[in-house]
């Protein structure tokens, strides 16, 4: 360790190599000769180590963290599926590494899996735990994003499977999950299914929220609206709460879209009133932490509201708000994306194009979902088009309306078609077909008398 510290010195007790040409000089066999090192040995004598640990009871943070990945690195596939199984050893990582972290390395595990060949719509996503964690965990799913993870990880076959069927919580684990992933139209038909029978009020609520987003995306507002109030009435007990304060900010953004800003305001008011209630009558930590970062998606949607008015000092001081969170917990979920983008519009609307296109990059960075990429390619073809670069703007639009118009966001693609119309020389608030809707053609005559003002 002495005569090689200076290339790799100790830190913490852990030996580092001080640049990645090192490692990778050490695993080049022709370079290294008989310095090499095997990774894949390595890792077998790691895999071994952890699960000879795991047999004496004697499990360490180190094997709680890692044991799984050298299993699969080692191509020790039964074994690491016999980890992944394990509630008292996943368990015990969540108490160690916290909810978000641990689910999001068993998520990640399970793709690996996946990846190498493994079956794991048999061996994982039907087994015990896993439908116990996706039942229990099912609305931390939902605000992280991590439905998409699941996505990549082969678990659409798994998901209409009988085991994930089994009881009213996986079902409702299911719809939200075909939500997040876009599948508007399969999420609605099983919320609908899960209220025809339900009486619990909890899973009353949460499903009534998820049929009107559901029917938001389709331009539906009357019968979204109806799953909105439904789900404010149905709320008995303050558990109900989280999904209550929910119900009112998805009705707040129907208001705004029919320029009832009156009863948009008190709607986001009352939503983030009543979160906040629920935060502090919260004791648990990783709780707490979840639903302050919640609590900035509203202050986001409350500025996101403000700022059509507009309102932009109004939007900028809730946009503060949801920074101060963002500044202390750090995170790259899809609410973030959405506060980055909420606020690259809000630049636009102030006249500060390069600021927008900034934010507009952050946020296209780790965006994942195609509804916001869609969102952040219209946040850019307007910053384009303020900057006079017409055709550019054009181009962006075009992507932005494509993307859009694969998921049915009909309220979203009647914007970018608007934007579109003025890029290419030829603005017309009815020439993208849906004005049918009422509405649709309500609120795209707003947005078009907005760009006027504008200058656009």
């Amino acid at each position: 360790k002495d005569s090689t510290a200076q290339m790799s010195p100790e830190k913490n007790g852990i030996i580092e190599p001080i640049h990645k040409s090192i490692a990778d000089w050490l695993t080049d066999r022709d370079k290294a000769g008989r310095y090499r090192v095997s990774p894949a040995r390595g890792h077998q004598r790691l895999a071994q180590y952890c699960t000879r640990r795991a047999k004496r009871r004697a499990v360490s943070d180190y094997v709680l963290k890692y044991a799984v990945k050298h299993l699969i690195r080692a191509e020790d596939y039964d074994q690491a599926v016999s980890f992944l199984n394990d509630q008292s050893f996943q368990d015990r990582r969540i108490r160690m590494l916290g909810l978000d972290t641990a689910l999001r390395s068993y998520l990640n595990e399970i793709g690996a899996l996946a990846a190498a060949g493994e079956d794991v719509e048999e061996t994982v996503y039907t087994g015990s735990l896993f439908t116990h964690y996706f039942a229990e965990h099912r609305k931390f799913l939902y605000n992280t994003g991590l439905y998409f993870t699941l996505k990549e990880n082969r678990f659409d076959q798994a998901a209409l499977s009988d085991a994930l069927q089994a009881s009213t919580e996986l079902k409702a684990g299911i719809a939200s999950y075909f939500y997040i992933t876009e599948r508007f139209g399969k999420a609605m038909e099983i919320g609908k299914e899960i209220l025809e029978h339900e009486t619990d009020p909890g899973i009353i609520v949460e499903m009534s929220n998820l049929v009107g987003l559901s029917l938001r995306k389709f331009a539906l507002f009357d019968e979204a609206g109806h799953y909105f109030r439904k789900a404010v009435e149905s709320a008995r007990t303050p558990s109900d709460d989280y999904e209550k304060s929910g119900a009112y900010m998805n009705l707040a953004k129907l208001y705004y879209h029919e320029l009832n800003w009156e009863k948009a305001i008190e709607c986001n008011e009352a939503g983030i009133d009543l979160l906040q209630k629920v935060q502090n009558r919260t004791d648990d930590e990783d709780t707490r932490l979840r639903i302050t970062l919640f609590l900035a998606e509203y202050y986001r949607l409350a500025a996101e509201c403000l700022l059509w008015m507009p309102d932009i000092a109004g939007a900028r001081n809730y946009l503060e708000k949801a920074g101060s969170i963002y500044h202390e917990v750090v995170t790259r979920d899809r609410y973030y994306v959405r506060f980055l983008y909420t606020s690259a519009m809000a630049s636009l609307f102030a006249g500060r194009a390069d600021e927008g296109f900034s934010l507009c990059e952050k946020a296209e960075e780790a965006a994942s979902s195609r509804y916001d990429k869609a969102q952040i390619l219209f946040c850019r073809a307007l910053a384009l088009l303020q900057n006079g670069r017409r055709d550019e703007a054009a181009g962006c639009a075009s992507r932005a309306l494509e993307t859009a118009r694969s998921i049915g966001a009909l309220m979203e693609t009647e914007e970018i078609s608007l934007l579109l119309g003025i890029a290419e020389g030829s603005p017309d608030p009815a020439h993208s077909g849906h004005c049918d809707n009422p509405c649709i053609k309500t609120w795209a005559g707003h947005v078009f008398r907005l760009w006027k003002e504008m200058n656009l």
